[in-house]
C-alpha cells in the first residue's frame, strides 16, 4: 500500500509539507489549464524506487460529484528515491470555481486534494530554516532550442540543444531530475540508426536510471521512424553549483536527429527540482 506525502504546484515555489496553508492563502485567479504536480511515494515506511501505475482525475467536489475531463493515465511511471513529478493538463476545466484532483497509485485511490489558483512558498530554500521536514523546493524547466544531428558511430556525448541547467544546491539537499524528449531517424529504406541519450551532472555522465537508447528501425512501409525517452533519477548532491545536461550520441551508421525546437512530438524537456530537508 503506498502512502504518497503529495503535493502539487502551479508555476511557484512548493514545499512538500505546507500545501493547505498555501492554497488558504492564494488569492482569487485566473487558473491555468497544467500545472506540474510533484510526489513522494513510499511502501511500508521505505522510499519507492522503480516505477509505479497513476492515474490522474479531477472532479467538482471533494467528495462524490462529476468527473471533470478525462482521466490521465501513466502506466509505469518512473519514481526514483520515493519522488516523481509528472506534469498534467485539464484543458477548459478552471472557470473559477474549485476543483479537486484525485490520485490512484497502483489503483488504490487517495484523498482528493483541492488545486489552488496561486500557491506560494511558506519557506524558501534560502534565509531562515523552517521546521523540521521538507522546508523549500525549487523545480525549473527548460526545452529543446534545436535539433541535433548526431551522425554515424559517433564515440561522444553532444549536448542536445536547450537541454542544460545550472541550478544551486543548498546543504542538506535530494536533487530530482526528470527529461524526456524524441529523436528521429533521419534516412528512408530498410535502415536504423541507434541513438543513446544519457543525463549529465558536472560533465559526467550519471548511474544506469539516468541512461536510454532508443533503437530506431525503419520498414518497408513506413520511414523516419520516430522515438521517444523518458528517464527521472534522483541526487545527492554537494552544497553548491551543479550543471545538469542532456546529450545525445549515435552508435550505428544512419544518422538522426535528436529533439527539435519546433516539433512539439520530438521536443525535449529537462526538469530539475531541488528538496530541501
Amino acid at each position: 500500500m503506498f502512502h504518497p506525502l503529495a503535493r502539487l504546484a502551479l508555476r511557484a515555489l512548493i514545499p512538500l509539507s505546507a500545501l493547505s496553508a498555501a492554497q488558504a492563502a492564494a488569492p482569487t485567479a485566473a487558473q491555468l489549464p497544467d500545472f506540474t504536480y510533484q510526489g513522494r511515494l513510499e511502501r511500508d515506511g521505505q522510499l519507492v524506487d522503480g516505477a509505479a501505475d497513476l492515474e490522474f482525475t479531477l472532479w467538482d467536489a471533494s467528495v462524490g460529484g462529476a468527473q471533470i475531463g478525462s482521466a490521465i493515465v501513466e502506466n509505469g511511471y518512473p519514481v526514483s528515491g520515493g519522488l516523481f513529478s509528472i506534469h498534467l493538463a485539464f484543458p477548459g476545466a478552471f472557470t473559477g470555481e474549485q476543483r479537486y484532483l484525485q490520485v490512484r497509485v497502483d489503483g488504490n485511490a487517495l484523498p482528493r486534494q483541492p488545486i489552488a489558483t496561486a500557491p506560494v512558498a511558506q519557506y524558501a530554500l534560502s534565509g531562515t530554516p523552517g521546521p523540521a521536514g521538507t522546508t523549500g523546493q525549487s523545480a525549473t524547466t527548460v526545452h529543446g532550442t534545436g535539433q541535433l544531428t548526431v551522425g554515424a558511430s559517433t564515440t561522444s556525448y553532444t549536448l542536445i540543444p536547450g537541454l542544460r541547467q545550472t541550478v544551486d544546491v543548498p546543504s542538506n539537499s535530494r536533487v530530482f531530475i526528470t527529461t524526456d524528449g524524441g529523436a528521429q531517424h533521419a534516412l528512408t529504406g530498410s535502415t536504423y540508426s541507434v541513438v543513446d541519450v544519457a543525463i549529465f551532472v558536472d560533465g559526467a555522465t550519471t548511474p544506469s536510471a539516468g541512461q536510454r537508447r532508443l533503437v530506431l528501425s525503419n520498414t518497408p512501409a513506413v520511414a523516419n521512424v520516430i522515438g521517444n525517452w523518458s528517464m527521472s533519477l534522483s541526487q545527492s548532491l554537494p552544497a553548491g553549483p551543479h550543471t545538469i545536461e542532456v546529450r545525445a550520441k549515435n552508435g550505428e551508421t544512419a544518422t538522426a536527429n535528436v529533439s527539435s525546437g519546433s516539433a512539439p512530438q520530438m521536443q525535449g524537456q529537462l526538469t530539475v527540482m531541488v528538496i530541501r530537508y
